[in-house]
């Protein structure tokens, strides 16, 4: 039998001594490059991967790390990460419900749209018209502080990626800093503060009640606003919520949260993976009713602009040990994080 030269390459890897195996292989070249063990030069055929079924993919006994295979099911490369299988690459026609577009890179996903919504191209991309035609984020912004910050496009708005960290309101007032608990949670006016009345946390950004959030001298720099629940929803809903879920109380979604959470210094590691560019920090919060602090590096709280039924502000929390999105009403005295929002 003659062998054809994928199967001689076979020969020399598994029955040759490690020494002579040491070098790169080249098939179809002369000079393989020598970070590859094997390197295939060859303008006609190509190299066929194991193909199954994903029904078959799944029933592999202890797959190892970097098993590569080609799912016939969904028309994809697979590959085991250690923990599960990751399928490369989405190709158009394959998940059940999405809508697909090529962004000139690489297919992507358009989240899906309210009930009689209507999907125009804005820029050469789909976009539902209840989120409106994307502007341009400004590369930073900067305070009434000199504080500056960078901007990311969320949703249909430009947000700010850091905390808000001002001490003066956007004509330049001063905001009250106000450090002793008791004092804290009977204070109505705007004010301020740092984790722990630390200036060393500051990376946190600082703390406000819900006063300063919504004051009309502006929290945030002049044609910018502190983020409302209405900005979060639609924020929320690019990254995958259903208006319906948007709109309700408590925990919302399933691993959205993962996508706003910074990559690192969350407790027992419970970081997301930051997919939105959000980088929300486990700053923790200053109680209302009692001015203590509380679960820095367990949570991220944001102030979501708007009252609820009860006559609390809404606001916005994101856990350590949970992927999904809290939407819940607070006292107007307690101390959370914002962020900003283009007009």
């Amino acid at each position: 039998m003659v062998l054809s030269r994928l199967s001689f390459l076979f020969f020399l890897l598994f029955f040759l001594p490690q020494g002579l195996i040491s070098q790169s292989v080249g098939i179809g070249t002369n000079q393989p490059h020598t970070s590859s063990l094997l390197d295939v030069h060859d303008t006609l055929k190509g190299v066929l991967f194991p193909r199954m079924s994903s029904v078959q993919r799944q029933s592999i006994l202890q797959p190892a790390t970097g098993l590569l295979v080609f799912d016939t099911d969904s028309a994809r490369y697979c590959f085991y990460t250690g923990q599960d299988w990751h399928c490369l690459g989405l190709p158009p026609g394959q998940a059940s419900g999405e809508l697909l577009f090529w962004d000139g890179i690489k297919w992507a996903i358009v989240p899906p749209g309210n009930q009689n919504d209507r999907l125009f191209f804005c820029q050469g991309k789909p976009v539902w018209a209840s989120q409106g035609c994307p502007t341009q984020c400004p590369a930073l912004l900067t305070d009434t502080s000199g504080i500056t910050y960078n901007t990311i496009m969320l949703g249909s708005h430009c947000w700010t990626i850091q905390n808000v960290g001002t001490h003066r309101f956007a004509n330049g007032d001063f905001i009250s800093e106000v450090q002793g608990n008791n004092t804290w949670s009977q204070t109505n006016t705007p004010a301020w503060c740092y984790y722990n009345n630390d200036p060393n946390q500051s990376g946190y950004g600082r703390y406000y009640n819900y006063a300063a959030a919504i004051d009309a001298r502006g929290l945030c720099p002049s044609g910018w606003h502190v983020a409302t629940d209405a900005d979060w929803k639609n924020m929320e809903m690019s990254l995958g919520l259903t208006q319906a879920q948007a709109d309700s109380i408590g925990y919302r979604g399933n691993q959205e949260a993962q996508a706003l959470k910074s990559i690192s210094g969350w407790l027992n590691n419970g970081n997301g993976n930051n997919n939105s560019g959000f980088t929300a920090l486990p700053a923790g919060g200053r109680s209302g009713p009692t001015g203590i602090f509380n679960s820095a590096q367990e949570i991220a709280a944001f102030w979501a602009i708007g009252l609820d039924g009860n006559g609390q502000g809404y606001t916005r929390y994101l856990y350590h040990n949970d992927s999904r999105i809290r939407r819940i009403g607070n006292t107007l005295n307690t101390g959370l994080s914002c962020r900003c929002v283009k007009n």
